[in-house]
């Protein structure tokens, strides 16, 4: 390569990385969040373990680097809280279960990936945040949802064959089965959803009039939910039900978004109809149509179809019942569930043969079996912890949409073995993002404003000061 590229990517590549240190929170966390559904599918070649070699480690990684370092330089961190304390103790006890796993490897490899995403939200909790902070936070989410549902609907238009997975075909980030479950990514999508529609029921005012970010609400939630219904998830639409109208009754709440609730509530029906009425006459008419074709795909099938799917999660939740009979004392060693399931399965009278090494499909089973009765208490005081945390007024006020988000979150975990997942700990992120936003500006050290060292977002007060400071 030319030398004076290299040396400009070099330039390029330390101004970033200035850039990052000074406002993570306005470069490196967007980014972050803005990858949300996508990023662990990105393979990258680097000289790490998997899943270690993707995109969101990279940018993982990036995030705690740089509020590490800004914290260090500029010392204005803030205490966290009591979720985050449990956290810490649920992470000490699942790296402490490696010493009797049935799988010490694996349990070592899932608690790193544990470590990792619990750190960012603890990191977060030390962080200050600021509103423009959690609007450009926020926005990134939705637009994530977004560039998904887009790519959605260019495939399901185009009449693209989808990726197989199980018996039928679903829409997945990945061309390979193996490498995305489309179950997930509908988990992934929920809080690009949610967040959508509280920007239609709230609108907004910074950078833009209420009037776009509804439109940036609308866009939002329209296209995430085309990609989570043609995922063909099943949990994830009732997830996406659930917290839709959790949502509802939190924005209710506010006086300026009541008229709104109920304009939306009954577009929402009236679009049920419409949609029913099209998909009914649309066949009719046209049986080889695009209406045909879309309703008869197997995503659309398999949300309405009444047999337990091709997971077979009711027999793999009967042998995950036995081996919890035998581990959950103490636990089989994070992320040792398949191995448990395995030792159980035969025992366990399923009906259904789902083959070896199955994960859990359900969270509150897995923790049950790879960390004991202390691990699943301590998981549960955690999500308390943080329920009481957003229901907060302060936290209510500025970003309503978080009880939807958690418990559709939690639903569509109820029937899926993805705890320790980027989409899954981003909530808790945007929970201490929304605390940062809602308390007291910083003031400055001696020793930051003698040094000039002052991010962005310091109040214009603080830099008046350090003028008078340098004067005097």
């Amino acid at each position: 390569m030319n030398p004076v590229a290299v040396m400009a990517l070099i330039a390029v590549g330390v101004v970033a990385a200035a850039v990052s240190v000074v406002w993570p929170a306005r470069t490196v966390l967007p980014l972050y969040a803005a990858t949300l559904p996508i990023a662990s599918v990105i393979k990258l070649s680097v000289p790490l373990p998997s899943p270690f070699d993707t995109l969101s480690s990279l940018l993982g990684g990036l995030v705690v680097v740089a509020f590490l370092v800004h914290l260090a330089i500029y010392q204005r961190g803030r205490t966290p809280g009591l979720p985050i304390g449990i956290w810490m103790i649920l992470l000490a006890w699942s790296t402490l279960t490696v010493l009797w796993a049935l799988d010490p490897s694996t349990a070592k490899s899932t608690a790193m990936v544990a470590a990792s995403l619990i750190l960012v939200v603890a990191l977060a909790a030390v962080m200050r945040f600021d509103g423009v902070e959690l609007d450009l936070f926020r926005l990134a989410i939705i637009v994530s949802g977004a560039v998904v549902g887009l790519y959605a609907a260019y495939l399901v238009v185009k009449g693209v064959a989808l990726p197989t997975h199980g018996a039928s075909q679903r829409f997945s980030i990945a061309s390979n089965p193996s490498d995305t479950d489309p179950n997930i990514l509908a988990a992934s999508l929920l809080m690009p959803l949610l967040l959508s529609v509280e920007r239609i029921l709230l609108g907004g005012t910074r950078w833009w009039r209420p009037a776009i970010w509804r439109f940036i609400g609308l866009s939002g939630a329209f296209l995430s939910m085309v990609a989570i219904v043609f995922t063909g998830s099943r949990g994830g639409l009732v997830a996406a039900i659930i917290g839709f109208v959790v949502v509802l009754f939190s924005c209710r709440r506010r006086p300026d978004a009541r008229s709104m609730v109920r304009r939306v509530t009954l577009a929402i029906l009236a679009a049920a109809g419409a949609f029913v009425l099209i998909a009914a006459t649309g066949t009719v008419i046209s049986p080889g149509g695009t209406v045909a074709r879309l309703t008869a795909s197997d995503a659309i099938k398999r949300i309405f179809s009444v047999q337990n799917g091709s997971s077979g999660r009711f027999d793999i939740w009967k042998a995950g019942e036995l081996a919890c009979e035998e581990y959950c004392g103490v636990g089989a060693g994070l992320g040792n569930f398949p191995d448990a399931y395995n030792q159980a399965f035969v025992f366990s009278g399923a009906t259904k043969n789902v083959g070896a090494n199955r994960p859990a499909h359900n969270i509150y089973l897995e923790m049950a079996v790879d960390t004991g009765v202390p691990g699943l208490v301590l998981l549960l005081l955690a999500l308390i912890a943080e329920w009481r945390a957003i229901g907060r007024a302060p936290v209510r006020r500025v970003e309503p949409a978080l009880k939807g988000i958690l418990v559709s979150i939690l639903v569509a975990n109820f029937f899926l073995s993805a705890i320790w997942f980027k989409y899954f700990f981003l909530v808790f992120v945007l929970v201490r993002v929304a605390e940062g936003a809602t308390q007291e500006r910083w003031t400055p050290s001696a020793a930051a404003l003698r040094r000039r060292w002052l991010p962005l977002s310091v109040d214009q007060h603080d830099r008046a000061s350090l003028d008078v400071g340098s004067h005097a």
